[in-house]
C-alpha cells in the first residue's frame, strides 16, 4: 500500500468515525444547528488572522475559540445519549482482515 493510499484510508476511517459518533447520538435526528459552530470556526480561521493578528498569534486563543465552538455540540451529543457515545462512538476501529 502506498503512503497516499494509506492517508486516504486513514481519512476515510476518521470520517466514518465522526459519522458514527453523530449516529450514536441520534444520526438523522441530530439538529442542523450542530453544524453552525463548525462553520463559525472556519470563518474565524479565515478572518481573525487578518482582523486581529496579535490576538490570533497565541495558540491559547485558538484553543479557547475551538473549545467555545465545539463544547456546545459535544455537550449536546453527550446529553442526548451518553451510553451510545461510550460504547459505539469512541470504539470505531475496524478490524484488519
Amino acid at each position: 500500500m502506498t503512503p497516499r493510499n494509506r492517508r486516504k484510508e486513514l481519512l476515510e476511517e476518521q470520517f466514518v468515525s465522526s459519522l458514527s459518533i453523530l449516529a450514536a447520538a441520534g444520526g438523522e435526528e441530530t439538529p442542523l444547528w450542530t453544524v453552525v459552530p463548525f462553520a463559525l470556526l472556519l470563518l474565524s480561521i479565515a478572518i481573525l488572522p487578518l482582523a486581529a493578528p496579535h490576538w490570533w498569534h497565541r495558540n491559547r486563543n485558538k484553543g479557547l475559540l475551538a473549545a467555545a465552538f465545539g463544547l456546545p455540540v459535544a455537550l449536546y451529543l453527550f446529553w442526548k445519549d451518553p451510553a451510545a457515545l461510550a460504547t459505539r462512538g469512541w470504539n470505531t476501529r475496524r478490524s484488519s482482515a
